[in-house]
């Protein structure tokens, strides 16, 4: 019975310390995601700006659109780097709270008044394939990447208008063009966005 007792109780112990990792592990995922993202946009912001300024010292002449369509290009790719590491760490980090998750069940399991004192959330059963795939359809938009999309695909509104007007320099057609750049981008984004995801929401029960 003691060697029994002494058992679970290193178990207990491994656990906590792996629970202190993952833990710590999952803030670095979130700092990561949270300075990437504030990096990103602090760059599209400074781009703006800098637009700002250039525009009225050539008269939006062809220089203009010209370093226009030059840094625009590189923002977005900034963009598309940022958006894909994100997930990424979106995805890394839903996968640490699972196995944290697993931690806490067996600590319910080694000492049920835990979950009695409220110390720990009670463990409920976990959704199946389809269920979770329907609740990440209704959360995607609110995720740190998509808002990363929708700034990128607005830079890909940016730069097709800036390339519609070399092109044709009717407005209409950049408007129109810029309008089809974003939800064809847009769209690319949140789909490639939800196929990272699947393979993670699909193995969660292994």
């Amino acid at each position: 019975m003691a060697q029994t007792n002494e058992r679970k109780d290193g178990e207990v112990g491994i656990a906590t310390n792996l629970h202190f990792v993952l833990e710590t592990q999952r803030i670095g995922t979130i700092n990561e995601a949270t300075g990437r993202s504030a990096s990103f946009l602090q760059s599209a912001s400074m781009t703006f700006v800098a637009l700002g300024f250039i525009a009225p010292a050539t008269r939006f002449g062809p220089e203009f659109y010209a370093f226009a369509l030059a840094v625009l290009a590189v923002l977005f790719v900034l963009g598309l780097i940022t958006f894909f590491r994100i997930v990424q760490l979106g995805i890394e980090d839903w996968r640490l709270s699972v196995r944290m998750q697993s931690i806490e069940e067996l600590y319910a399991a080694h000492a049920p008044t835990l979950q009695q004192g409220k110390i720990i959330e009670p463990i409920v059963k976990r959704p199946d394939y389809r269920e979770r795939i329907k609740q990440f359809r209704s959360q995607i938009f609110l995720t740190n990447a998509s808002l990363i999309a929708v700034v990128d695909a607005a830079l890909a509104a940016a730069l097709a208008a800036v390339a519609g007007h070399f092109w044709s320099g009717e407005l209409a057609f950049e408007i129109a063009l810029s309008g089809v750049a974003f939800v064809v981008a847009f769209f690319v984004l949140m789909r490639s966005q939800f196929r990272m995801w699947l393979p993670t929401i699909r193995n969660e029960d292994s």
